[in-house]
């Protein structure tokens, strides 16, 4: 559904692929939003893929999509011969809530725990401090009387392909964020994205508002779960995601 979708800075269709992350698709200041560089990946794998992050996704640096037909569909993302992710098609079998309605996703951002503080304030997708004309401003929060977070998404003119629909990469980063806040709660902590694995069921209309949400889906030791899910006008869900966030260790206090 998404294969014609435009690709970022792609120089090639084969099985070697040479693109850059653009420094202003960052999550950290120094790496690209884990949501958005699983998707650059992913949209060479098909619709429905799952991306593992093995290392911070460097940016405006020249990286290439390795493909492996022989590795069961296998395609990595390397930085010369450093491993950054690797993505594989897949079957993603969640149970997604009911979408919250618009005005609820409005109401719900205004609880955005960002507001008042944000580890990564400059994020693309999630970054409070980015100015009204940039970045996707997606600040999830809790909907009243649900486990739910959730917020409304208007997708930005150059994040839409030539049919005015939104680009794959920017599906993906929306199924990013949005799932850390529902996974920590009141309770944010230090993390980063793992694994996302997506399922783009139908395009996502430029010129419509959005609603992005999210449920926690549970813990392991320093790992958290989450669902995503992105519901269009009609309220039917178009996209969903399973993301895997992993807590960052704490640096151990230093002998006195």
């Amino acid at each position: 559904m998404f294969a014609n979708q435009e690709q970022p800075q792609q120089i090639e269709a084969s099985r070697e692929v040479q693109f850059s992350i653009p420094a202003r698709f960052n999550g950290p200041v120094d790496s690209g939003n884990g949501g958005y560089s699983s998707g650059v990946l992913a949209v060479h794998v098909g619709p429905t893929a799952k991306v593992r992050l093995a290392s911070p996704p460097p940016l405006d640096t020249p990286l290439t999509v390795h493909s492996h037909p022989s590795r069961t569909g296998e395609t990595q993302l390397l930085q010369g011969e450093h491993l950054i992710a690797t993505a594989w098609p897949a079957v993603l079998d969640i149970d997604v809530p009911t979408p919250p309605t618009l005005e609820q996703a409005r109401q719900a951002t205004l609880g955005f725990i960002g507001h008042k503080a944000h580890a990564l304030p400059h994020c693309y997708v999630c970054g409070p401090e980015r100015s009204a004309d940039d970045g996707m401003h997606l600040f999830a929060g809790p909907v009243a009387g649900s486990e739910v977070y959730a917020c409304p998404w208007s997708p930005l003119t150059d994040q839409l392909d030539h049919n005015g629909e939104v680009k794959a990469e920017f599906v993906w980063a929306a199924l990013d964020c949005p799932g850390y806040f529902a996974a920590f709660g009141a309770e944010p902590r230090m993390a980063l994205l793992g694994e996302l694995t997506a399922d783009l069921r139908v395009p996502l209309n430029g010129d419509e508002e959005h609603v992005v949400f999210a449920w926690s889906m549970g813990q392991e030791g320093r790992k958290r779960f989450s669902g995503t899910a992105i519901a269009n006008a009609a309220g039917d869900v178009a996209a969903v995601a399973r993301a895997t966030w992993i807590e960052l260790k704490k640096p151990q206090a230093e002998d006195a």
